[in-house]
């Protein structure tokens, strides 16, 4: 068989593998962010609040498989966050409470960004 066709058959399985954790990682951490971004919209702050650790119980769950791709550091700098929210949560702070949700979303969707590929992640 011909080398060239190896080499592109193993390229192309590689470059579908990619857009399939892409997506994965995408659908996995786009409801986290959403939960917490309608947590820090919500008026009620005892919702905020359980939509907040609605967001904390998803992440909790779909950790292992999201550890998968990401390096753990940024996802350790997410847990350490939504432990820190819980305690501003019980010390009713709304500001700070407001605060780290706000900073856990965005870190969160910076994962998916991180991962995308295109030509300034690669460079």
């Amino acid at each position: 068989m011909n080398y060239f066709a190896i080499g592109s058959g193993i390229l192309a399985v590689l470059l579908v593998l990619t857009l399939c954790t892409t997506l994965v990682l995408h659908h996995q951490t786009e409801d986290i962010a959403q939960l917490l971004e309608r947590a820090m919209q919500e008026p009620d702050r005892a919702q905020a609040v359980a939509l907040a650790a609605e967001a904390k119980n998803t992440w909790e769950n779909r950790y292992g498989l999201i550890a998968t791709f990401i390096d753990h550091n940024e996802l350790d700098e997410i847990s350490t966050g939504f432990a820190e929210m819980d305690s501003w949560a019980r010390l009713d702070d709304e500001d700070e409470f407001y605060c780290v949700c706000n900073r856990l979303a965005d870190l969160i969707r910076h994962i998916y960004q991180a991962e995308l590929p295109a030509y300034y992640n690669i460079l």
